[in-house]
């Protein structure tokens, strides 16, 4: 029994060692587009490198001051902006923390006397001269946002305009009180 488990073993062997070598020279009697059969052949050419990407694009940041920011915005801000139900209010009033990272980020946490939805957003953003768009990432029922808003920092105090349509409560948290540079 040991005896015909080896040289089975070993028929193996070679007969794949000959069918490899077989193959690698193209020696299968029929032309390269066709089988032994004589069906065409599949044949492949070279295999493709790698693909290589180019670095990713350095943030925008423009002359945009980095750092961190806070507002507060409270429920008459907001039930006055015409978002009365007891949900927006709570939802969106409460104090805001913002932060422009030198990596092209950002992150806006906002807290509140209430449990909250979305406490946290987060995304990239760009400058082009006195505007800087926020591209909301997280969370993912919001990011197909684009927040882009003008800017102003007066000493230690940011002031947002809002560029284009109104966005209802994103024009109204960006806007509606200065932020002030932590």
């Amino acid at each position: 029994m040991g005896f015909h488990r080896r040289f089975v073993a070993v028929a193996l062997a070679v007969l794949g060692g000959a069918l490899v070598a077989a193959c690698a020279s193209g020696s299968s009697g029929a032309s390269p587009t066709e089988t032994a059969a004589g069906s065409p052949a599949i044949t492949a050419g070279p295999v493709p490198s790698r693909p290589t990407f180019p670095p990713a694009p350095t943030p925008a940041l423009g002359d945009f001051p980095l750092g961190t920011y806070t507002t507060t915005l409270t429920r008459d801000d907001v039930k006055n902006a015409g978002f009365p139900s007891e949900h927006d209010m709570d939802e969106n009033a409460g104090f805001f923390t913002l932060d422009v990272n030198d990596d092209g980020t950002w992150r806006f946490v906002q807290t509140s006397n209430v449990p909250l939805e979305n406490p946290v957003f987060q995304g990239t953003f760009a400058v082009d001269g006195d505007q800087i768009a926020f591209r909301v990432i997280e969370p993912l029922e919001f990011n197909t946002e684009v927040d882009t808003v003008t800017w102003k920092l007066i000493g230690k105090t940011m002031l947002f305009t809002w560029v284009g349509p109104d966005q209802g409560l994103s024009t109204l948290i960006w806007t509606k009180h200065p932020w002030t540079k932590q």
